[in-house]
């Protein structure tokens, strides 16, 4: 899934920015984006959208349907801490 883009020339005045997100602003741009995108906006409109657990999951459903999904946490899905994995058997959230 790749879409087209153009990128216009900035000419002569190039100018260079590096943005820095710290963890939870990635995940908010990431849901926004998401959000944005033609497959999940017709799947809304037409379908079936099934969210899984995850952090990132949690703001995907908070762009989507205006809703405040907390404490996040809750929702991992599995982390990997030294090096081993851990997954998260608790009840899937509800929206």
């Amino acid at each position: 899934m790749f879409y087209e883009v153009s990128v216009p020339d900035a000419g002569k005045n190039k100018v260079t920015a590096l943005v820095t997100l710290n963890p939870s602003e990635s995940r908010r741009l990431i849901a926004k984006a998401v959000v944005q995108l033609p497959e999940v906006k017709a799947a809304l409109k037409k379908g079936i959208v099934i969210i899984a657990r995850g952090i990132t999951s949690a703001y995907i459903s908070e762009e989507m349907f205006n809703v405040t999904v907390e404490p996040k946490a809750q929702q991992t899905a599995g982390m990997v801490v030294g090096g081993a994995t851990n997954v998260n058997y608790g009840p899937p959230p509800c929206t």
